[in-house]
């Protein structure tokens, strides 16, 4: 099972824009990362698992490489400054308060 891990080639995502000022090394590594986990799942997955301990193994290691996956997922999110789905919410417009008018002394009515 390694050897043939070892020879698949890493599909690579890092072709991404590099912003400039440098300082993506960490959004690189995320992304080989989550590449990584990615075609691990793949040939996992594939892998035949005859006996319920065999299959046992590889539901966890399937969850453990899914667990790797949105975990880098999350870092790239992060990285990129993206906040999470649903958590930035639209400013509430100011409501505009009704005054009460003020009276000049001159119109008050003398007791």
């Amino acid at each position: 099972m390694d050897a043939t891990l070892a020879q698949q080639p890493i599909a690579s995502s890092t072709e991404q824009p590099v912003r400039k000022g440098g300082g993506n090394k960490g959004l690189e590594q995320a992304y080989i990362l989550r590449d990584i986990a990615a075609n691990q799942f793949l040939a996992l997955k594939d892998e035949p698992a005859p006996t319920l301990a065999e299959k046992g193994i590889r539901a966890r290691a399937l969850r453990d490489v899914c667990s790797v996956w949105t975990s880098a997922d999350d870092r790239i999110r992060i990285k990129r400054g993206q906040p999470l789905p649903g958590s930035l919410r639209p400013e509430k417009p100011k409501s505009r308060s009704t005054k009460q008018q003020l009276q000049p002394l001159d119109s008050l009515p003398e007791t």
